[in-house]
Formats: structure tokens, sequence, C-alpha cells
């Protein structure tokens, strides 16, 4: 037992070294998409590389500042002017803005946004009393009242999800009935220390309550029965009065990164055991799907199979059912719409007067809600991504998931998707690669393609642009590229003769990259018509190394151009 999970450490390490080594050459790069996705999945971006840089200071050093303020407010990059390594960052910083942002960046502000779903989970933790100032759709999402004294205006509402979620004494203790749960603490907790103790839980990092406001020795005794040990930690900082300010910053710095961290695992167990775990699965006959996604879905639940969800330990207030239609198959996930509503497409829905009109009877079971996502592995990840902000795509799922996201308006795992498929197809096809599909995102680049155009992802667009110009010649003659030229000119709304076309455009921009020129108008107009090499290069001026390999490479480029100028003839087209 002891030598596996030693492998499994050695695992877990090298996958960590793995993910930073990325991370330190995404922030040298100015790759800020990279980044993003690197400091999702939780790599601590406060250690250094074999050359004693952080990814801080290679970001501050390269001039790169939307990642440097991508490190402060979303990671809890840590730069503080006191240590040398601090120091180096600021006044090694490529230029005064960048500089200017270190300097005024408050060491407390680090991690108030470690991950994306943090805000929203943050957001959710209104102290109304009643929801007074809620829309009354999110005020019902809240199952658990907490009651500190005898009016109305003491009741704290919260949702069980995330007190199970976060609390292993509600793991234990809270019933198992999905109804309206009321705990009374009107004879061991105020408000405000209540109020405290409920922004821990929700992530709530920039709180107004000070520890001057609570009964701090209460909230101890409580932190330790609800079984959270960072809060506790937490307390003893800000009870220590022997430490300089400067100091209590760090720690409590480190600290709240350390709460993000396990709260994030809070909810990614959550998520694991209560919500894909209790999924319920049922088979289809293939000719049912003739009806449509919706029919099958609505259909293939009991109401025996409802019931089970709805009193298991997920409390969901709906449920997601999704058709699969690689297995036939339909998953069912308890699932909460406050999660959800992270989804654009979610929060849109469950405003709409037709859903709020369908969920007036507070003792129904949860509507089943339809998504067409494509796959239940698809569903899965973006499940994982709204719960914890797991941004691992897999390869094989990536386009399901780019297509999903982008029908259900989530930017962010839109853009991780687009990545990993950026990731994975190469750039040095081969003849018989062209027009096959049998490739790690299993799709050709044809219909690659036509995904980017659907979901208007110019990162993919441009990337299958980048491949063709690297391997035109094999393209050049195919239907297929044909068709897809022409359908690139009639994306253009009321095109007129002389219109660019943007496939073209950035074709003819990669071949630049290609042959590394510098100046394209300058080469068309010298090279246009020469085919003689030695002639070539006797055109080039002094910017340009003139060496026989160099003047092949503004050879090669000339023809390419000339190959495309011959295609777009070809198909009448002027561009």
């Amino acid at each position: 037992m002891s030598l596996q999970l030693d492998s499994l450490h050695d695992v877990k390490e090298a996958a960590r070294t793995k993910e930073f080594k990325e991370l330190c050459l995404a922030c040298r790069s100015g790759d800020t998409e990279k980044v993003d996705k690197l400091i999702s999945t939780g790599v601590d971006v406060n250690q250094m590389d074999e050359w004693n840089y952080s990814p801080l200071v290679l970001a501050s050093l390269c001039g790169h500042i939307e990642i440097v303020k991508l490190l402060l407010n979303n990671a809890g990059a840590v730069c503080d002017r006191d240590t040398f390594e601090g120091a180096r960052c600021i006044y090694g910083a490529l230029n005064d803005e960048i500089r200017k942002l270190l300097l005024s960046f408050d060491i407390n502000k680090a991690v108030d946004l470690s991950q994306p779903f943090v805000s929203h989970i943050s957001s959710l933790f209104k102290t109304t009393h009643k929801a007074a100032d809620e829309s009354s759709w999110r005020s019902s999402l809240k199952d658990v009242e907490f009651k500190t004294a005898d009016d109305d205006l003491s009741i704290i509402r919260a949702h069980r999800f995330i007190l199970t979620s976060r609390c292993g004494f509600f793991k234990k203790e809270s019933p198992g009935a999905a109804t309206t749960l009321m705990i009374d603490v009107s004879q061991t907790l105020d408000l405000l220390t209540l109020k405290y103790l409920l922004n821990y839980v929700y992530l709530t990092l920039n709180s107004q309550i000070t520890f001057s406001d609570i009964d701090s020795e209460t909230l101890r005794e409580l932190a330790k029965v609800y079984e959270l040990d960072d809060l506790t930690e937490l307390l003893d900082i800000e009870a220590d009065a022997n430490i300089r300010q400067s100091e209590r910053s760090k720690k409590k710095n480190r600290v709240v990164f350390d709460m993000v961290e396990r709260g994030r695992e809070d909810f990614k167990k959550f998520c694991t055991e209560n919500v894909i775990g209790r999924k319920i699965i049922t088979a289809v006959e293939e000719s049912d799907t003739e009806e449509g996604d919706s029919s099958v879905v609505s259909s293939g639940i009991s109401s025996e199979q409802k019931l089970a969800l709805f009193q298991s330990a997920a409390y969901p207030d709906i449920i997601l059912g999704v058709y699969d239609r690689y297995s036939h198959t339909v998953a069912y996930y308890p699932a909460h719409r406050s999660i959800l509503m992270r989804s654009g497409f979610f929060e849109t829905f469950f405003s709409s007067l037709l859903f709020l009109t369908n969920d007036e009877d507070p003792g129904s079971l949860p509507q089943v809600i339809t998504v067409p996502i494509g796959s239940s592995e698809a569903a899965e990840i973006i499940l994982k991504y709204l719960y914890y902000d797991e941004v691992e795509v897999p390869k094989e799922f990536a386009v399901d998931v780019l297509v999903a996201s982008d029908a259900l308006f989530i930017d962010r795992l839109k853009m991780m998707s687009s990545v990993t498929i950026t990731n994975s197809v190469i750039i040095n096809e081969t003849e018989d690669e062209i027009d096959s599909d049998d490739n790690e995102v299993g799709y050709t680049i044809y219909e690659i393609l036509q995904i980017a155009w659907e979901t208007r992802m110019d990162r993919l667009e441009q990337h299958v642009a980048k491949i063709i110009a690297w391997n035109l010649r094999q393209f050049i003659g195919k239907e297929k590229f044909r068709d897809m030229i022409l359908e690139s000119s009639e994306r253009i709304k009321e095109r007129q003769v002389t219109d660019t076309i943007e496939l073209l455009d950035d074709i003819r921009y990669y071949l630049t990259r290609k042959y590394v020129v510098e100046d394209e108008n300058y080469l068309n107009e010298k090279f246009v018509h020469k085919a003689d090499v030695f002639e070539a290069e006797l055109l080039l001026d002094e910017d340009f190394v003139s060496d026989s390999n160099r003047a092949k490479d503004l050879a090669e480029y000339d023809t390419d151009l000339t190959l495309i100028e011959a295609l777009l003839a070809d198909l009448g087209l002027d561009a």
C-alpha cells in the first residue's frame, strides 16, 4: 500500500511540475488563454522555476500586462516589495504601466477571485431577511433558514447543497428530505457572527464584517464543530497581537489561498459524488429519437426515479437530462439552478415566465430540462466546469464541449475547448491526413473549420488557416478546399466583387509567417511572375539576407500566391 501511495504521489508531483513549466513558458510567450487554463487547475503560481523566476516575474519582465493582471487577480500571485523576489518583479518590469500596477496592488487582494467560480459562489450569499432585495426565483433557491432572534429580520437564508459541500457537520446531520430546513441558532450565535461564518462557507473573502465585530470564541468553537479547519487558523492569525501587519497579511494570504483550494476540492467532491455520481441512465430506442431529444428525455424517467433523485444527498432543485447520441441513452443528473446559472443560457431560461410558471408548486418534484449537449461525457465536463472550474477538456470530447458551451454561453469553457483542439490538430499534416478524421479530435480539417464558423471561434478558424498555409499544395487541388473558399466568400453579406475573403486573408498571412516574409506588399510588387530564383535574389533589397536559401523561400512564397490567384480565377472570384 505504501508503495502504491508513493507512486501516486510521484505521478501527481510530475503532473504539477509539468503544469508549472507550461505556465512559465506561457508567461514568457504571452499566451493569455494558456495561462488562464493552467491557473484554473490550481497550480501554485508562487513557486520558482529552475532559474528562480516565478510566473509573475516572467510576465513582468516580458511586458505581458494582461497576464500580470491575471496572475494577481485570479491566481493568488504575491508581489511583496519587501522581499528580493518582489523587488525584482517590480523594478525589473518591462514598462512603467506594469510597475505601477505591481506597486498599487494590495497583497490582501491577491486571491479575491482565485477561481471564477469563487466569485459566483460568493455572489449566491446575500444576507437578506426573506430575500427582500433578491428576485423571487433566486430567493426560492435557498432552502435553509437560520434564525438568530425572534423576528423575521434576523432570518438568514442559505443553500443546503453548499452547506453540505463545505461543512462536515451538515453532511452528517442534514436530513434527507429536500424541504426547507429551519435552524434556530438564536441561543448560540448573534447575527454578525453567523454572517461571518457563512461568508467563509460561501468563499466571500472581502467581508465588510471585521474581526472586532464578531464573537470570536463562539465562532472558533462552531468552526471546530462544523469541521472548518481553515477558519480556525484564520481566527488564530487575526487574534495574534504579536505579529506585524505585513506578516499578518502574508499569513492571511496563504490561509485564504488554501481556503479557496479546499473550497474547490469540496465542490469537486460534492459534484463527483452527488451530481455525477448519482446520475440515472436509461436506454432508448434509436427510432424514438426521431421526435427529438426533448421528447426522449422527458419520457425516459419515471416519477419514482425523480423522487429518488429529489430525496438524495444532492438536494437538487432541477434535473438535467442529456441524450447521448453515441450510446442512445439518456443521463439524468440531480443539479442546482444556483450553479447552472453560471451559464448565460440557463440564467435566462430559469428567469423566464415559461419556466417559472411550471415551477410554481413548491411541493412538486424538480423539473427535467433538456439540453442538446450531444454526449454524457461532454455534459459531465460542463458540469465539472460549472461546479468547480475544471477546465481540462479531453481531446476526444473537445468539439462536443465547444459546440455545447457556445450554445450555453459559457465563453471561458468555449475558449478552453478551442485551445485543446488547436493543441491537438497538428500543423504538418500528411496528404492522407488532410481528408481524414482519424486524428485526436475525430474531425477533418474541413469539419473543424465549419465548427469554427458556427461557433464564431476566431482562434480555431485561424488555426485551420495556418494548417492550410503550411500544407497549401496538398489542399489546393481538392474539391472540399474549393468549397471552403466559396463558402467563406459567401459569409460576407452583400459581398462586392473586390471584397476580400477572410479565410484567404488568413492563409496569405500565415504564408508570410511560413516563409518569414516581413513585407508582403513589397514582395508582391517585386516577385509576382518572377519564377527565376537567381533573378529574385538580385531584386532583394538590403533589408533581406541575400543567400540562396532565402531566395528559394521567397520564390516558394511567390509560387503559393500564384496558386491561390489561379484558384480564385477558376472560381470566378476576385479577392
